[in-house]
């Protein structure tokens, strides 16, 4: 399978835009893995059309988002990412993974598979606390409690239900600042934040 190509491919370098949009994802992919697949293009998105929200009054700012679109049009993800870990304050991270047909690019099995997806987590040395599951608007969520260095974090993983021909997973983290102390209820409400707005119209 071909690396899919980075960002910076698919926009002339004598574009004063392409130096706008290198930055914008620079700053974005400083806090995600490096990905790896078919060929495609990524694109920043504005908060009105990005699909992917978290409703917690907690989390500061506005997210990032960027989305990935194969060059086939087989698989879209999109990211969204929520804080900086420099300022001592809550970050997320939602991955929203879709495929027609399945399976998707990001399909993990568990947190020790969710983890590397992020830049900032995947050099960590996780210790499971506690697993569990929930609902949402969006159907069941399965969970776990992860302690990240003086950090708690919640990781989650939904398998959302089959659309026609697509199949798709949502997963993603959240974490309290270094040496704040997590809820025992705290999964349940992060995982129950977690929206999706409607699949934008093709034009």
């Amino acid at each position: 399978m071909n690396i899919r190509k980075s960002w910076f491919s698919a926009v002339p370098t004598e574009s004063l835009r392409y130096w706008a949009l290198a930055g914008m994802l620079a700053a974005l992919f400083a806090c995600q893995a490096a990905p790896s697949g078919p060929e495609g293009s990524w694109s920043v998105l504005p908060a009105d059309s990005a699909r992917l929200t978290l409703a917690l009054p907690d989390l500061r700012g506005d997210a990032r988002h960027v989305r990935f679109r194969s060059a086939d049009g087989r698989y879209i993800e999109e990211t969204a990412q929520w804080g900086d870990t420099g300022a001592n304050e809550p970050t997320a991270g939602l991955r929203l993974s879709e495929a027609s047909p399945g399976p998707p690019l990001t399909d993990p099995a568990g947190p020790e598979a969710i983890l590397p997806g992020w830049t900032d987590l995947q050099d960590k040395r996780p210790a499971l606390a506690e697993a569990g599951s929930s609902q949402n608007a969006l159907g069941p969520v399965s969970w776990w409690r992860v302690g990240i260095g003086t950090s708690v974090c919640v990781v989650f993983l939904q398998r959302l239900a089959p659309r026609d021909s697509t199949a798709a997973t949502l997963s993603g983290f959240y974490c309290n600042p270094p040496g704040t102390p997590l809820a025992p209820q705290a999964a349940a409400t992060v995982v129950q934040a977690i929206g999706l707005r409607p699949r934008p119209q093709a034009p």
